[in-house]
């Protein structure tokens, strides 16, 4: 690890005109980002070829000029890269040959980040990234290496100046008193809001009771998240802690091939050259004429045994990806904010606000479901509308209440006994398309492999069991303002919401289906590119939550 102990933001919260330049160090991590963009090239060319290595004087001559022109091109951008945090805004400048200046209002930022790449780790900098909810891809502003303590400050401040900027704009507006109830639910000082809505919120009490209430909520030991809260003198205030076994226990039981199986497609190409240095396609050949019907005797006995040992390969990788990512996982609320930060080789560093959170998603897989276990989820505004932040990767169902509670008190996750149920004439239209597309894959299977391929009628009962346990799991329920669905593909998943965070909602319905009255609804939330929905529901109950979206019928509310 390198340190640099030199001030690159020097009192970040004064002087509104003062020119503020990154840490130094930019210039070393422009560098290593051009090594890292050209590794994998570098690498297979050393294991296909070594020649390359014996260089000639015009080669290591070419090679220094493009090592000093790369120095200076980084000097230059450094050197250009400028902000200003001004009273009411923070303004962005860079670039050499083209001026690329971003004004962000801090009344528009959404949420500022302080995130530490591999490399930013190694040179001991960090990266603000400021997000608002019309930014792009990689967030409306980013200040990419300044030290980890200029970064803090920055974030502070930023977070400082929004709040005030806010609170300035709403006394200016005169609205607050006319606002909806539900937007006051949103919005109100948190102490307000716990007053007037106890039945989702930590109740108000003497500070002596609240203390004895704090320390029930700790003594519940286990390997739940429970026995990690701590709470401070303010009702408003706890922190959770993932420990190690929690962490171990949870990586085993993610279940997350997606994750491990892009790790591979993204080395397949660099371990294909390796394969084909190591093993010609010509001893492969040989290997296979020399076993004859041996092969084929034993081809499925070979087969199952390299798909069970890929799939603990995968496994075990993922494990270890998993571990990579969320070590460390710590979540604070501190007046009124949440901070979320994990990773090992790449941490990252979450500043949000609950109240703007748009809804809270509960991730069930099928190795933590029969256990109790879950991943709970919020879904924020933010530039990555497939994000969904973590607010816990492994928590016990019984423990999801007391965790909302804590820290987004506004949203609430409903027992699963409570949702109302898909009925049981909508069975039909969840297993009657995959079967169908399953027995023409049996057909086709028989058509090719003979026999062999009868093994594929194996699907059928493994199809009908997977569909039985979606159309089991669809569920739906509308209480106190918040709308919660329930719904499985792989793992089963249960999102709530409020009104007012619900973009737009749509109900569907194939000719057929209402004549069985039954009814597909969806919805989506702000900032974010999925819908929440749940497939053939009983139109009786789907009515009611339309007409409290739509108000078209006071009576409903």
């Amino acid at each position: 690890m390198l340190n640099n102990n030199r001030n690159d933001t020097a009192n970040v919260g004064s002087g509104s005109e003062q020119r503020h330049m990154l840490h130094p160090l930019y210039i070393i991590y422009i560098i290593f980002q051009i090594i890292q963009s050209f590794l994998p090239l570098i690498i297979l060319l050393i294991i296909r070829d070594t020649k390359w290595l014996k260089l000639s004087p015009l080669t290591i001559a070419i090679g220094a000029v493009l090592v000093v022109f790369a120095l200076a091109m980084s000097y230059m951008e450094w050197k250009r890269f400028g902000y200003w945090l001004q009273e009411d805004r923070i303004i962005i400048r860079k670039g050499i040959f083209f001026r690329d200046e971003k004004t962000i209002y801090y009344s528009r930022i959404h949420s500022v980040n302080v995130q530490q790449k591999l490399i930013h780790r190694l040179l001991g900098l960090a990266q603000v990234a400021i997000e608002t909810p019309g930014g792009g891809k990689k967030g409306d502003g980013s200040l990419p290496a300044l030290s980890l303590r200029a970064a803090n400050d920055i974030s502070a401040m930023l977070r400082s100046r929004k709040q005030s900027m806010q609170k300035k704009q709403e006394l200016e507006a005169g609205h607050v008193n006319e606002r909806s109830d539900d937007e006051l639910l949103m919005n109100e000082a948190p102490e307000r809001r716990y007053v007037e809505h106890q039945d989702v919120n930590v109740p108000v009490v003497e500070m002596d009771t609240y203390a004895e209430e704090t320390k029930e909520k700790q003594s519940v030991s286990g390997t739940d998240f429970s026995s990690n809260i701590v709470s401070s003198a303010h009702s408003d205030d706890a922190s959770v802690k993932l420990t190690p076994v929690q962490l171990m226990q949870a990586a085993a039981s993610s279940l997350n091939f997606g994750l491990a199986l892009a790790f591979i497609a993204g080395i397949y190409s660099f371990a294909n050259n390796v394969i084909e240095l190591m093993l010609p396609a010509e001893s492969v050949d040989e290997v296979l004429e020399s076993s004859g019907a041996g092969v084929f005797r034993y081809g499925v006995i070979v087969i199952t045994t390299i798909i069970l040992l890929l799939l603990v390969a995968v496994w075990l990788l993922s494990i270890a990806l998993y571990v990579l990512k969320y070590s460390g996982f710590t979540i604070n609320k501190q007046a009124g904010q949440l901070y979320i930060s994990y990773g090992l080789l790449e941490k990252k560093t979450f500043l949000i606000n609950p109240k703007k959170v748009q809804a809270v998603i509960m991730k069930e897989s099928l190795l933590r479901q029969p256990f109790g276990f879950c991943e709970l989820q919020l879904q924020i505004v933010s530039t990555d509308k497939q994000e969904q932040l973590t607010l816990h990767p492994y928590i016990h169902r019984s423990k999801v209440a007391l965790m909302l509670k804590q820290f987004v008190p506004q949203l609430s996750m409903p027992a699963g006994e409570s949702l109302l149920k898909a009925p049981r004439r909508a069975l039909i239209n969840y297993i009657r398309v995959p079967l169908i597309f399953t027995l023409a894959v049996n057909i086709g299977m028989i058509a090719v492999f003979k026999w062999y391929g009868a093994w594929s009628l194996l699907l059928l009962p493994i199809v009908y069991i997977w569909r039985l346990a979606c159309h089991k799991s669809a569920g739906l329920l509308l209480e106190e303002g918040q709308l919660t669905f329930r719904w499985r593909v792989i793992n089963r998943v249960t999102c709530s919401i409020r009104r007012p965070q619900i973009m737009a909602m749509k109900t569907i319905g194939t000719a057929g289906q209402r004549r069985k009255k039954l009814i597909s609804l969806s919805a989506n939330a702000m900032g974010s590119s999925f819908a929440y929905h749940v497939k053939c529901m009983d139109e009786q109950h789907v009515q009611p939550i339309w007409r409290w979206y739509s108000r078209s019928n006071p009576a409903q509310h």
